[in-house]
């Protein structure tokens, strides 16, 4: 488990491809991650648009270099 003191964010989105394909690099790489989901407001109140959910990626502060790099490989 990643702590608040021990984590840092990779990576941060609404969509969910892009959730999965960081996940699939990560596992492959072997860097421990975490993700954190949270309801936000997309659109104007008006228009009472449906809340996005907006997923957060941690990894551990040590691992963060060799994580983005991964991601970088594309």
């Amino acid at each position: 488990m990643l702590t608040i003191f021990s984590r840092a964010l990779l990576v941060a989105d609404i969509s969910q491809e892009e959730l999965a394909r960081t996940k699939g690099k990560l596992k492959n790489a072997g860097v421990a991650f975490e993700v954190k989901s949270r309801k936000v407001n997309t659109g104007d109140k008006s228009l009472r648009t449906k809340p996005a959910e907006l997923f957060a990626v941690y990894v551990r502060k040590c691992d963060y270099t060799q994580a983005k790099k991964t991601m970088e490989r594309g």
